[in-house]
């Protein structure tokens, strides 16, 4: 695949395997040796080499990866779900570590605060 793709051309591309990856499940297979096109190929290779299709005897066949993506729709829905699993992963303990910080600085102020009252109250007495 090219290193740099616009957004249309890296969705399309996304069509472009979603389509094989169907076409491999539905007919349980494809031949690894049938003349395919060249952007068929192609697809094919960077399928096999993330490992969403296998090569089995002769013909590619689906992997649980690949039907991970079929369960998710496309391409594009799983890729947007493995992204947000990500950042939702980096998020949380970054969320954890303010609270943490918060809880500390508010202990401060309520501890002076209840210093003052009690003061308060001895000198009215």
């Amino acid at each position: 695949m090219q290193a740099a793709l616009s957004n249309s051309s890296m969705s399309s591309y996304l069509y472009k395997m979603d389509n094989v990856l169907y076409e491999v499940k539905d007919l349980k297979g494809i031949l690894k040796n049938n003349n395919y096109d060249a952007w068929k190929q192609e697809v094919i290779e960077d399928l096999a080499g993330s490992g969403y299709i296998r090569l089995n005897g002769d013909k590619y066949v689906i992997t649980r990866e690949g039907r991970e993506v079929i369960r998710h729709d496309s391409f594009l829905y799983y890729n947007r779900r493995t992204n947000l699993e990500k950042i939702e992963e980096k998020e949380i303990p970054a969320a954890e570590q303010k609270l943490n910080i918060f809880k500390k600085h508010y202990i401060i102020p309520i501890l002076a605060f209840l210093v003052l009252v009690l003061v308060t109250l001895f000198r009215l007495r």
